[in-house]
C-alpha cells in the first residue's frame, strides 16, 4: 500500500508547476498524490486540470460537492500545504477553511498526522503581524513550517521566482517527517 499524499495549494505563483511535484511524488517516491487546489488556484490552473487529474489519477478537489457525488477523501500520511500564500495561512490559522484545500490540512493536524507547509510570499509580507502570528498558531497547531533555513526564504517584493521554488526539499521533508513520526 502506498502513502497517501493530500498536497494542498493556494493561489501563489509557484502553483503553476505543480505538475513536477506530482510527478515527483508519484514516480520518485511512489506515493498516491490527492491533489487540493483553493478556489482561486483552480481558476489559475483551469486548463491544466485533466493533466493534473491524469497525472494523480484522482479528482482535483476545490470546492465541496455533496457528499453523495464525490469519491471520499482518504485519510492522508502525510500532507504538505505548498505553496501557501498569507491570506491562505492567516485563514487556515484562524480556523476559516472554506474549502477542501484548508480543511483537509487542518482536520489531518487534529488527527496528529504530520502536516507540513511552505508559504510563497514576499519579505514585507512576512513582516505583518498578522501573518506571524498565524505562523505561530499554525505552529501551536503541529503544523511544521518549511521556512527561512528549513525551506522558503521570503523574497524581496518584485523579485520571486516562483520556478525556482524548492518543490523537491518540500517533498523529501514529507518524507523525512513520515519516517520519524
Amino acid at each position: 500500500m502506498s502513502t497517501v499524499l493530500h498536497l494542498s495549494a493556494s493561489a501563489a505563483a509557484p502553483v503553476q508547476y505543480i505538475s513536477s511535484a506530482i510527478r515527483s511524488a508519484v514516480q520518485k517516491w511512489g506515493w498516491d498524490v490527492h491533489l487540493l487546489l483553493t478556489p482561486t488556484a483552480a481558476r489559475w490552473m483551469e486548463a491544466e486540470l485533466s493533466e493534473l487529474e491524469e497525472l494523480t489519477g484522482h479528482p482535483v478537489r476545490h470546492r465541496y460537492d455533496a457528499p453523495w457525488r464525490s469519491e471520499p477523501l482518504p485519510s492522508a500520511d502525510v500532507v504538505l500545504v505548498t505553496p501557501l500564500s498569507a491570506a491562505d495561512a492567516c485563514a487556515w490559522a484562524a480556523g476559516i477553511t472554506p474549502d477542501p484545500a484548508l480543511a483537509a490540512p487542518a482536520e489531518a493536524s487534529c488527527r496528529s498526522r504530520p502536516v507540513l507547509a511552505m508559504p510563497y510570499w514576499h519579505s514585507e509580507t512576512d513582516r505583518q503581524r498578522s501573518v506571524r502570528r498565524a505562523l505561530e498558531q499554525l505552529r501551536w497547531d503541529g503544523v511544521k513550517m518549511l521556512r527561512r533555513r528549513k525551506g522558503y526564504k521570503p523574497h524581496p517584493p518584485g523579485e520571486g521566482n516562483p520556478a525556482a521554488y524548492p518543490w523537491e526539499w518540500a517533498l523529501a521533508a514529507a518524507e523525512r517527517e513520515l519516517r520519524f513520526s
